[in-house]
């Protein structure tokens, strides 16, 4: 599994357990809606370490916690 299929993984799942829409993730992290898209579709190869930090901080959630393998 690749760092950006975990990023996905546990985006997806955290957006769901908070019960916002990619939207409004944009807004709080002040991360394009369509890279944060990019992540969930995996269309992005690669994402900087700023928008992670900024993604994590919107959903008030460690570095980590965005980086950590899920269990399968």
């Amino acid at each position: 599994m690749t760092i950006m299929q975990i990023i996905k993984k546990n985006l997806k799942m955290m957006i769901e357990e908070k019960g916002i829409s990619v939207a409004v993730l944009s807004k709080l992290s002040n991360v394009s809606e369509s890279t944060i898209r990019g992540i969930l579709n995996l269309k992005l190869k690669t994402t900087n370490t700023k928008t992670v930090i900024k993604i994590a901080n919107a959903l008030n959630v460690t570095i980590d916690d965005l980086l950590k393998r899920p269990e399968e």
